[in-house]
């Protein structure tokens, strides 16, 4: 009998190996039919006019598939942009694009703490959990930003930024919108903004997020991990040390 109970126990055990590496390839199997459903959708973007329905539904899929990495059923409206606005911001001396902030990432930490569970690669504390990183804007929903990979608005301090956010009534860029436009960056062109090792490629000022009050400076490196610092001053002016902004779409 004892023997007999052996052998059930151990069927039982097999079974529900069997079970968990069928769930994990299961898992493995619907990852990748995500990633190339995202795939399909930068490549389609790439070739694609970019009218508003294109720019609508390359955001849809791509936060469909990211949202999906934490669990997240994310809606994404139509783009308010109009076709001929998309095409003067794309030429532009520094040329900018619409995207999408989904309401669930605008609050902090909670925000950052899931696009660091969607780019793991980031690696950096600062989406994490105890990260102290505060926003000093909460909107999500379409605006635009700078698109270039290169660093914008080098050689300026924190006031000149702060001017020129007022002469084009822009807001400064936050941590999660330079996260979310970096990682499309990479999609598109194969650079992350302000890519370590690239020409023209710096830090930049996020006016739009502090550490206990203070704006830090960021930038991505070729393996996709993120570095977020405080080390400069107001009025520190360097050539490889620009800003990055947010504009408002008016309704």
């Amino acid at each position: 009998m004892t023997q007999h109970k052996e052998r059930l126990l151990e069927a039982d055990g097999a079974f529900r190996r069997e079970l968990v590496e069928l769930d994990q390839l299961k898992a493995v199997e619907e990852s990748q039919r995500t990633l190339g459903l995202l795939e399909q959708a930068v490549a389609e973007f790439k070739t694609k006019p970019h009218t508003p329905e294109v720019v609508t539904e390359y955001w849809r899929t791509r936060w469909s598939v990211l949202g999906s990495k934490v669990g997240l059923k994310i809606e994404v409206p139509d783009s308010p942009y109009h076709r001929d606005e998309i095409v003067d911001m794309e030429h532009l001396q520094v040329p900018r694009a619409p995207i999408y902030m989904p309401s669930e990432l605008t609050a902090t930490p909670a925000g950052l703490i899931l696009l660091g569970k969607m780019h793991p690669q980031m690696g950096s504390w600062v989406v994490k959990a105890g990260t102290p990183v505060k926003h000093t804007d909460s909107r999500g929903g379409w605006f635009d930003i700078e698109s270039g990979w290169q660093t914008p608005y080098t050689g300026t301090n924190r006031k000149d930024l702060e001017e020129l956010a007022k002469q084009n009534h822009w807001k400064g860029q936050r941590l999660t919108a330079y996260i979310i436009g970096s990682q499309n960056s990479k999609d598109l062109t194969g650079h992350y903004f302000d890519e370590l090792g690239l020409d023209k490629a710096g830090w930049v000022r996020l006016l739009g997020s502090r550490r206990k009050g203070e704006v830090g400076g960021a930038r991505f490196y070729s393996d996709g991990s993120l570095g977020v610092y405080w080390i400069w001053s107001l009025d520190t002016r360097y050539p490889y040390l620009g800003g990055r902004f947010e504009g408002v779409k008016k309704a």
